[in-house]
């Protein structure tokens, strides 16, 4: 399983990249899963619900299941590499949104002038910078990142595939 990456400052289109990135893989018949980290307050259950209530009483992990929808509600969950890997097994790749942390595949979307002065990591972590700013570009480049326009996610899944079918 590869685990990848996806990260960069607010607004700067990480979503719709990686939208367009499993859409394409899963066309291409890939296993994707996909984990979304945010800074915001997320509550997903309702508080005095059958499943809240087993929460509230001890369990560490209590499954949802719907007629269209699951969901598997974790206390904790580690972020590591094997934690994830754990989390899903048999998936051919796993996109991570929005977290930055020592991911073995990692893609940074930068947008503005100034961008790659601001990069959440440091080039050398990085397998690929999207950025659509050309002096952004020519500072990446000449660091030896591979660099790729940001809004097209056809050049990250060919790399994507490259990097799967290594493993």
């Amino acid at each position: 399983m590869l685990i990848t990456a996806f990260i960069g400052w607010s607004g700067c289109g990480k979503t719709t990249l990686v939208l367009k990135v499993i859409a394409e893989l899963r066309k291409r018949g890939y296993r994707v899963g996909a984990a979304k980290f945010t800074h915001h307050d997320v509550r997903l259950d309702t508080p005095g619900t059958d499943s809240a209530r087993m929460r509230q009483a001890g369990a560490e992990q209590v499954l949802l299941r719907g007629p269209e929808e699951s969901a598997l509600f974790l206390d904790t969950l580690e972020v590591s590499e094997d934690g994830f890997r754990n989390l899903f097994t048999g998936y051919d790749v796993v996109i991570v949104e929005g977290l930055r942390a020592d991911w073995p595949v990692t893609f940074e979307i930068a947008s503005g002038a100034n961008a790659y002065s601001r990069l959440k990591c440091s080039p050398s972590e990085l397998c690929g910078l999207l950025t659509d700013e050309a002096t952004v570009r020519e500072e990446a480049e000449s660091d030896g990142v591979a660099v790729y326009p940001r809004t097209d996610a056809m050049p990250v899944v060919e790399r994507l595939v490259e990097l799967i079918n290594a493993l």
